[in-house]
Parts: structure tokens; C-alpha cells; sequence
């Protein structure tokens, strides 16, 4: 670079001399002050995972034998459209060979500028099939201190 292009191109002190003489209410306390709220709200935005469904946790067992039934259905329905705009999705989960299941709840992150609080409580509806018993449709109750799974303790299904 050339001694003359250096001396062509300013250096930032002396733009933010001209500009801090040209307009003396653009102190450094004027410019601290501009830039708080944009801090603000930089601190207050950021991603917010909320809870929309509750998942469920328990053991399917055969009602007569007691013993596990491995493969049965643990779903949470779809909620349609007008709920949460877009609807919830279906979920399913299927029993291991000890007959327990772990559906999770259905979340939702999103960066949003305030906080988004999750409820107290989510409550939903659980429908419980296999293949030769009969289908049952339980209800449960989700909390943060359940993960945001519901307890379904032992499920008896009844052979058809």
C-alpha cells in the first residue's frame, strides 16, 4: 500500500472526532443510553422450549396372566388445527418385553422475545391397544416434576 492511499483513507478516531464535534449531543453517555435497549432486548430474546402434550410412562400387563405384553400401543391422538394453530401430531410408542413403554411429550422450541411459560399441569389422552385384547383409552396428568410424562402405573388389558 502507498503512502499516499493511507493517508486518503481516515482512521475511525478521527471520524468519531468529527462526528462527536460536529454534533456535541453525541456524547459517550448519549450513545450508552441508545444502546441499552437494543441490549435489552438482545438479553431478553432467545429459544424457549414449551410443552404442548404430556407423554407417558407405565406397564402394560395381560389382566388374567399377569404376565407383559410386548408390542402394545401406547398412543397420544392427534389434536386437530385449532389448537396451538398448526395441531399437535400423533405419537406413538410400543411396549419393550417387559411390557413398559416411554412416550415423550410433544415440545416446542422457538426463539421468541419474551418468555413463554409452561403450564402448571398438561393432561391428555392415552389409548392403549395390542393385538387380541381389548383397547383402552386412559387419561393422565403431566408436571415438571414428571418430566412432562404422565404416571399410567400398571395398564390391565383383557384378552377378546
Amino acid at each position: 500500500m502507498t503512502r499516499s492511499a493511507v493517508t486518503l483513507v481516515p482512521s475511525f478516531r478521527a471520524v468519531d472526532a468529527l462526528f462527536v464535534t460536529a454534533h456535541p449531543w453525541r456524547s459517550a453517555t448519549m450513545r450508552r443510553l441508545t444502546a441499552l435497549p437494543f441490549l435489552l432486548i438482545f438479553l431478553a430474546t432467545g429459544c424457549y422450549t414449551h410443552y404442548r402434550a404430556p407423554g407417558a410412562v407405565g406397564r402394560v400387563i395381560d389382566a388374567e396372566t399377569g404376565t407383559p405384553v410386548r408390542g402394545a400401543r401406547v398412543i397420544r391422538p392427534a389434536i386437530p388445527p385449532p389448537v396451538f394453530f398448526e395441531g399437535l401430531p400423533a405419537a406413538t410408542a410400543a411396549t419393550d418385553k417387559t411390557g413398559v413403554f416411554d412416550l415423550p411429550p410433544y415440545s416446542h422450541t422457538q426463539i421468541r422475545f419474551m418468555y413463554v411459560r409452561n403450564p402448571e399441569s398438561l393432561s391428555g389422552l392415552f389409548v392403549v391397544s395390542a393385538d387380541g385384547y381389548t383397547t383402552n383409552e386412559l387419561r393422565g396428568t403431566a408436571t415438571s416434576h414428571t418430566f412432562w410424562r404422565a404416571q399410567l402405573g400398571k395398564i390391565l388389558l383383557q384378552r377378546q
